[in-house]
């Protein structure tokens, strides 16, 4: 009995050891799950990582997935979590123009530490964007489009036209 318990106790012991810890993780998350057609939220890939190690993100150009758009360049910010890790977010502006539920993948990223050569891969979060479309009450009646409003002419919109119409007038005495 005795011998059954150290050997299950050895085994235990194994295991842990060829368990090791990461010290490094990826995440994702989306401000609103649950948007209308035309409408932004934020998308936000965080990756925390050990300072000696170089981290390779996914590539984001100009389409998340087919269907949402990413409009302009991400904002990056960067903590230092404590004397050895870091942790970095890159917020990226969406919009969809398209009604449907779009599922955003879990995204790829690689990691090298300082003298190895073992790349070390792992995932962020896969996450679903519901792009609602907007209703269209079909029975109220078709109204026609509203003409330009007229704005009245202030005096600082007339003043550059005065003072350039008296220095021409001027320049023109003056010649004369």
């Amino acid at each position: 009995m005795k011998r059954h318990k150290n050997i299950i106790l050895l085994i235990f012991l194994f295991l842990s050891l060829l368990g090791q810890a990461q010290d490094y993780s990826a995440s994702a998350k989306i401000e609103r799950k649950s948007i209308t057609i035309g409408d932004q939220t934020y998308y936000t890939l965080s990756c925390a990582y050990p300072k000696n190690a170089i981290v390779e993100w996914p590539e984001l150009q100009d389409t998340l997935v087919n269907g949402i758009e990413i409009l302009g360049l991400p904002t990056i910010d960067t903590v230092e979590e404590s004397n050895s890790s870091i942790h970095l977010s890159k917020k990226y502006l969406i919009t969809s123009f398209d009604s449907a539920v779009y599922h955003i993948p879990a995204f790829n990223f690689k990691l090298f530490y300082d003298r190895d050569t073992t790349i070390h891969e792992f995932y962020s979060d896969s996450l679903f964007l519901h792009v609602l479309s907007v209703e269209v009450d079909t029975t109220a009646a078709i109204n026609d489009i509203h003409p330009p409003y007229k704005e009245p002419l202030h005096f600082k919109e007339i003043m550059p036209w005065i003072i350039g119409g008296v220095l021409l007038l001027a320049i023109i005495v003056f010649l004369i």
